[in-house]
């Protein structure tokens, strides 16, 4: 797909995935654009041009749509004022790109768009974006879906941290869910704990994590293919394959706080309880 096309596909995403309110219509500001590995490296010598572009398009769009839905001149008690709407984007324009890394969606192009909740804002939501995922086939094919929305903040109290390193840094995921789903995702799977920058042999669904909230005992089964450690201690896996078929086999075992969980033997990742 050749750079002018994905640039068209960013503007459809912002059309297709606004969210219309009474008077109001929030498009989203922010793209991830994931590139088969042989289209982003044809782009990266011209990203930040791509980027200017793309950001210039999806501007002057939204100053259209907002001429467009301003009559000059309005009837009282006649004209409908829904029909008035401003269009709105929260945040800056913000535009990244990055490699698919899906093996049996290697030649489709991946969109995810977002609209963040600006922090500060006194909601409960602030800093959580509402995001839609939309594939597009090596054929044209597209297909979309919606993130499942986050419960609020302040009825989920962190009761542990995940924490691994990869080529670009060290990153942290904070546990607030009694039952949480780990792995690098893609190609329909959407884990809770969506790890970035790590190896392939790190299963799109690795493992999960679960905690019973009425002994405050936390468990561990693998769902992967590839294996997962606890302490260096390799875990059975807790799903049974037959082809595209996986029977829960109701394998757990207990993880202890500061243990570290290998995965494939290619990533560490370490759990810390907070109390």
């Amino acid at each position: 797909m050749d750079a002018r096309r994905i640039i068209e596909e960013i503007l459809e995403r912002m059309h297709e995935d606004a969210v219309s309110l009474y008077y109001t219509v929030v498009v989203p500001s922010t793209f991830h654009v994931y590139l088969p590995p042989g289209d982003l490296i044809s782009l990266k010598p011209a990203e930040n041009l791509f980027r200017q572009d793309a950001v210039r398009l999806l501007e002057t769009e939204l100053d259209a749509l907002n001429r467009d839905a301003k009559p000059r001149f309005r009837i009282p008690f006649i004209d409908d004022p829904e029909e008035v709407r401003e269009f709105v984007r929260n945040g800056d324009w913000t535009i990244q790109l990055h490699e698919n890394t899906d093996e049996e969606g290697a030649g489709d192009v991946m969109i995810r768009s977002q609209i963040p909740v600006p922090a500060g804002s006194g909601s409960e939501y602030a800093g959580k974006p509402t995001e839609r995922v939309t594939r597009i086939g090596a054929d044209g094919t597209k297909t979309s879906r919606a993130a499942v929305a986050p419960t609020p903040q302040a009825q989920r109290p962190v009761w542990g941290t995940l924490e691994y390193r990869t080529p670009s840094g060290v990153k942290t995921f904070h546990l607030d869910r009694d039952k949480i789903k780990i792995g690098r995702g893609g190609n329909g799977r959407w884990p809770d704990c969506k790890l970035e920058d790590v190896p392939k042999d790190v299963s799109r669904e690795h493992l999960q994590i679960r905690r019973d909230p009425l002994t405050g005992r936390v468990y561990l089964k693998d769902l992967s293919l590839y294996g997962t450690t606890v302490d260096g201690v390799a875990v059975p896996c807790g799903v049974e394959r037959h082809g595209n078929e996986e029977i829960d086999r109701n394998i757990e075992v207990e993880l202890p706080g500061g243990a570290v969980i290998g995965l494939a033997g290619v990533l560490e990742i370490s759990f810390q309880p907070v109390s």
